[in-house]
């Protein structure tokens, strides 16, 4: 599959359908398996004015979403999460990414597993105040 830096491309569909396939194929293989499927990061390059994110990673995003969805799985939004459309530079400056603005470091992946986790944690908690469970 191509990478975020795929220049000038505005349609994903043939992304989405290519990951798509995969994650078939992971749920043919373990049908009661219950899958996550974790969105991109924001990612940035250098421009003339400082960084800004790669333009296509919301499209990549919405394509790893489309394919989560369309095979019954769940589907986290890291970019979002992290704050979105130029979000890497803070994370960079925080010292939660490596200066290369497209990996986290070690005390940043910790940190998004802690997003993670305390999204997960709420969100069942609002399942169980639903039901009538608590």
């Amino acid at each position: 599959m191509k990478t975020p830096t795929d220049k000038g491309k505005t349609n994903y569909d043939w992304y989405a359908k290519a990951f798509g396939k995969e994650v078939a194929a992971i749920k043919a293989a373990s049908p009661n398996a219950s899958i996550l499927i974790i969105g991109p990061s924001d990612m940035s390059r250098k421009t003339a004015s400082g960084y800004e994110s790669y333009p296509n990673v919301p499209l990549i995003r919405d394509a790893m979403k489309k394919a989560a969805f369309d095979n019954g799985c769940a589907f986290w939004d890291l970019y979002i999460a992290m704050g979105g459309q130029n979000s890497m530079s803070s994370w960079v400056s925080n010292k939660l990414a490596a200066k290369d603005f497209t990996h986290f470091s070690t005390e940043g992946a910790r940190y998004v597993s802690e997003m993670l986790y305390n999204t997960l944690r709420d969100e069942y908690q609002e399942y169980l105040r639903e039901i009538g469970a608590i």
